[in-house]
């Protein structure tokens, strides 16, 4: 009871964090800019496009597909019962049948032979095709098919949390002086024992709270964009690179880049919805352990 109430919380409360985040910068910096008579057009556009990314994200998961095919490494113990052979086909199929292999590994949580660049998640529990990592506050794992919109989740995340913390920072020197001794109102444990203590108002304690998260939202949306790029270029993800797993296909620097954003590439930052042609997703096999096979 307690493991499946600890795992209600960890699946639901990072998401439900993560969108009053979105929510409570965007309806602040848009008031802030109304007031001074600005326009708050990207106040809505950019919470627009992390939304419906976050959609994207979570529409297209990367599991590993299952066929409904044998698995084509198994050898049966009588091969005239399984497929005809010529005997000039002997040791082509036995070097088939070792390269199939050395492209798969067993899931025994799945009872799969799944390829050798999936992963099996244990919050998600199921196999992803090309890990790339478990995002708690989106929800579910990043992998192939749904990279794309976990890097643009994190791009329009960076500068909608830049442009919300600078607008509060600024009016927060409304009141606070952050190049005095006050500067220690901006931190947010300083804050919440003042304001537990009565000395500031809440309103002060909420835009702390925005400009802390914020700024730390910032950071963690900028450095996974940038890593999640520079891992595109690379052929390789993270997870790949601490397990040093060397099974990757040699492509050139457009090529990595059109297997995760396909051929529309840089439109996808502006239109989440465009439709698109799906990456290749290299399908699973169900396990056989009949004696018949070996």
């Amino acid at each position: 009871m307690h493991s499946a109430w600890f795992g209600w919380v960890v699946r639901i409360c990072p998401p439900v964090f993560s969108l009053g985040l979105v929510i409570g910068l965007s309806t602040l910096t848009a008031k802030i800019r109304m007031s001074e008579g600005l326009s708050p057009w990207f106040c809505y556009f950019i919470p627009i496009q992390i939304v419906l990314n976050w959609i994207q994200f979570l529409r297209h998961r990367s599991f590993v597909p299952v066929s409904t095919d044998n698995y084509p490494g198994y050898v049966h113990k009588n091969p005239t019962m399984w497929y005809a052979r010529r005997d000039g086909d002997s040791e082509n199929k036995d070097q088939a049948n070792q390269n199939i292999k050395e492209r798969y590994k067993d899931c025994l949580s799945c009872d799969l032979h799944v390829p050798m660049r999936s992963h099996h998640c244990p919050y998600c529990r199921k196999c992803i095709y090309i890990l790339d990592h478990h995002c708690f506050f989106l929800g579910h794992c990043v992998g192939r098919k749904n990279l794309k919109f976990f890097l643009v989740f994190c791009f329009y995340s960076a500068i909608g949390c830049g442009i919300g913390v600078y607008h509060v920072m600024d009016t927060m020197s409304n009141y606070r002086d952050i190049a005095s001794k006050e500067a220690m109102f901006f931190f947010l444990p300083f804050s919440l024992v003042m304001f537990c203590t009565g000395k500031i108002p809440s309103f002060e304690a909420f835009y702390v709270s925005l400009i802390n998260f914020g700024f730390g939202a910032f950071v963690m949306s900028l450095f996974l964009f940038i890593i999640g790029i520079i891992s595109i270029l690379r052929g390789t993800t993270p997870y790949e690179a601490r397990k040093n797993i060397n099974d990757i296909v040699r492509l050139n620097a457009s090529e990595k880049f059109r297997s995760v954003f396909g051929t529309l590439g840089i439109l996808h930052f502006f239109f989440p919805l465009l439709p698109f042609e799906e990456p290749y997703l290299e399908p699973g096999y169900r396990r056989l352990l009949g004696p018949q096979f070996t």
